[in-house]
């Protein structure tokens, strides 16, 4: 196990842009029913805003509003759950409980909201269709729409086959054929620095 650095108490808040602020508002606030608690001026930006919205245990959804705002590089890949290119978002998972899961579901389809929905399975397994039933390889449900701007949401319920996943896999990617060992005591900044 990794030695902790740092004493973090949970997420303060995450940051997201918005092409229109009204519309995110309305979005979240007026179809999700997400309250908008807190609204600021960017100062020295001509017109630029930060949003937040109350998830809960005193974290926050915020958004950018910038005037001009640059133009997106990269397209937009419709298909929830695909890859996403380094620099971008891939998705906001929201924690909700097994409990509420399929009203929340339900809550959904009734606003007109498209998503996709997932069971995932510890084994790889999965199910995309709602009606088939959780088993004990479960670990996870989810459901998965974009908001107004194209950013991906989730709506996610942890189920007791979570505690079954561990750190099994090797790290992917280029630095993965080097196999770098962390002296026990030492911080990466003083690692960087040898």
């Amino acid at each position: 196990m990794t030695q902790r650095y740092f004493e973090l108490h949970g997420l303060s808040h995450l940051a997201l842009n918005s092409s229109d602020m009204a519309r995110t508002v309305d979005f979240y606030e007026g179809l999700l029913g997400i309250p908008l608690i807190k609204t600021m001026e960017v100062p020295g930006s001509n017109g630029g805003q930060h949003f937040f919205f109350d998830v809960g245990q005193d974290e926050c959804l915020a958004f950018f509003y910038f005037p001009s705002m640059p133009k997106r590089d990269v397209p937009v890949d419709n298909a929830l759950g695909g890859p996403t290119p380094p620099g971008l978002m891939n998705h906001v998972a929201f924690k909700v409980s097994p409990d509420d899961f399929d009203h929340y579901r339900r809550k959904l389809d009734e606003l007109g909201v498209k998503y996709v929905y997932v069971r995932h399975d510890v084994d790889g397994g999965y199910s995309k269709n709602p009606a088939d039933p959780t088993n004990d390889k479960s670990f996870a449900l989810s459901v998965y729409f974009h908001d107004p701007d194209d950013n991906v949401m989730e709506f996610c319920a942890w189920l007791p086959a979570y505690d079954q996943l561990s750190r099994d896999h090797k790290p992917g990617g280029k630095s993965a054929v080097v196999d770098i060992e962390r002296p026990g005591d030492a911080t990466p900044a003083s690692i960087r620095q040898e």
